[in-house]
C-alpha cells in the first residue's frame, strides 16, 4: 500500500512507513467499524470496476476538522481484470469555505431583492390607493362638467368653442382613464399572495396595438412609432402586460425627448415556442454600466424617477415564464427584447404593420 500526502493527512500519519504494508484494519486498529466500510467499499469498487468519489472529515495535523475529496479507481490490467486499486485524497477545507460563503452571499442577495420588490409593491400600491380620491373627484367635475355644456350646445356658445371644449374634455376623460389604468394596475400588485392573478390566453398583437393607442401621449402627433407583429397568442395577465408596455414606451418617449430626435419602432415575431417582442427607440441610449443596473429596484437616471417601473415589469416577465434583456448603444439607440412562451403553436404568421 502506497500513499500521498493527502491520505496521511486524512489517516493522522506522519510518514509513508506508518501506513505502507498495511492492510485497512491496521490503520483502523480503535475503529473496525470504519474499517469494515472502507473495506467493503474498496471491495465493492474492485467488483464493478468503477470510480467513486466522496466527500470525508477528519481532523488535521494542527486537531482541526478538514474536509477531504476522496476517488477511487480500480486498475485493471490487460485483461480488464481488477489487480488493485488507486485512491486519491485532496483537502478541500478552503475550497468548501468558499463556495459555502458564496451560496450564503447568493442566498443573502435573492432575500434582499425579495425585500425590495416586496417594498416596490406596497409603496406603488400605496401611491395608487392615495391617488383614488382625487381621481375620482376630477372624473366627477369632467361628467358635470360635460353634461352641463351638452345643454348649452347652439344656444350661447359658438359652435367652435363649442367643439373644442368637448374636445379637451374627451381628451382629459382619456388622461383620467389611462391614470386609473395604471393605477388599478399597482393596486393588483399590492393584493396578497393567495389572490389569483388573471392569467389568460390573449393575442398578444391586438393587445399591444390596444395598449399603445390607450397610453397617454402628451404629443402624440409629435411621435413616430412604426408597429410591424406576427399574430400570436400567449397566456398574460392582460392588465400586466398593459404595465410592461407602458413602462417601455415611457421611457423611450423620455430617451427621445433626451435627445431631442428618434423613432420608435415594436417588432413582433415567433421563435419556436417563444414570441418575440422587440421595442427599440432611436433616441439617447445608455452607457454599459447604466444597461448592467437597468433593472435594480430603485435604480434610475431619471431628475424625478422612482427606479420602480423597469424592475416591476421585469418581475412580471418573468413570473409569465419569459425573459427581458436590453441592448443600448449610448448615443444611438435602445433596444428591450421580451420572450414569453406562446399559448400554442401559431399557424398564421403573417404580420401586421403600421
Amino acid at each position: 500500500m502506497g500513499c500521498n500526502a493527502g491520505i496521511l493527512r486524512l489517516l493522522n500519519a506522519k510518514s509513508q512507513k506508518e501506513v505502507v504494508g498495511k492492510n485497512i484494519f491496521d490503520l483502523f486498529p480503535d475503529n473496525p467499524d470504519i474499517a469494515q466500510r472502507v473495506y467493503d467499499q474498496d471491495k465493492e469498487i474492485l467488483e464493478n470496476k468503477k470510480e467513486v468519489a466522496y466527500e470525508e472529515k477528519a481532523l488535521n495535523e494542527a486537531g482541526e476538522e478538514a474536509i477531504y475529496l476522496t476517488r477511487k479507481s480500480p486498475i485493471l490490467n490487460e485483461s480488464e481484470e481488477a489487480i488493485g486499486l488507486i485512491g486519491i485524497s485532496i483537502d478541500i477545507t478552503a475550497e468548501k469555505k468558499v463556495r459555502d460563503l458564496e451560496a450564503k452571499t447568493l442566498m443573502a442577495n435573492e432575500k434582499a431583492a425579495l425585500e425590495k420588490g416586496e417594498m416596490i409593491r406596497v409603496l406603488a400600491g400605496s401611491i395608487a390607493h392615495e391617488l383614488q380620491t382625487p381621481l375620482a373627484g376630477i372624473q366627477a367635475c369632467l361628467y358635470t362638467l360635460e353634461r352641463e355644456l351638452s345643454s348649452y350646445a347652439n344656444k350661447v356658445l359658438d359652435k367652435d368653442i363649442y367643439s373644442k371644449l368637448v374636445k379637451y374634455i374627451n381628451k382629459a376623460n382619456r388622461f383620467a382613464y389611462s391614470t386609473e389604468q395604471a393605477m388599478n394596475m399597482n393596486l393588483k400588485n399590492i393584493k396578497t399572495e393567495n389572490t389569483q392573478v388573471q392569467i389568460e390566453s390573449v393575442k398578444i398583437h391586438d393587445l399591444i396595438r390596444k395598449s399603445i393607442n390607450e397610453y397617454p401621449f402628451s404629443k402624440r402627433k409629435d411621435m413616430d412609432i412604426h408597429i410591424e407583429l406576427a399574430p400570436s397568442i400567449v397566456k398574460v395577465d392582460a392588465l400586466e402586460m398593459k404595465h410592461v408596455l407602458w413602462n417601455l414606451l415611457k421611457n423611450a418617449i423620455y430617451a427621445i425627448q433626451k435627445a431631442n430626435k428618434g423613432a420608435i419602432s415594436i417588432l413582433g415575431n415567433i421563435q419556436k415556442d417563444l414570441y418575440c417582442l422587440t421595442f427599440r427607440d432611436t433616441g439617447s441610449g445608455m452607457t454599459k454600466e447604466v444597461q448592467e443596473k437597468i433593472f435594480d429596484p430603485y435604480f434610475t437616471t431619471k431628475r424625478n424617477g422612482t427606479g420602480i417601473g423597469l424592475a416591476y415589469s421585469a418581475a412580471i416577465i418573468k413570473k409569465l415564464g419569459g425573459i427581458i434583456k436590453v441592448r443600448s448603444e449610448e448615443g444611438q439607440y435602445t433596444e428591450f427584447v421580451i420572450h414569453i412562451p406562446l399559448a400554442m403553436p401559431a399557424h398564421d404568421t403573417s404580420v401586421s404593420r403600421s
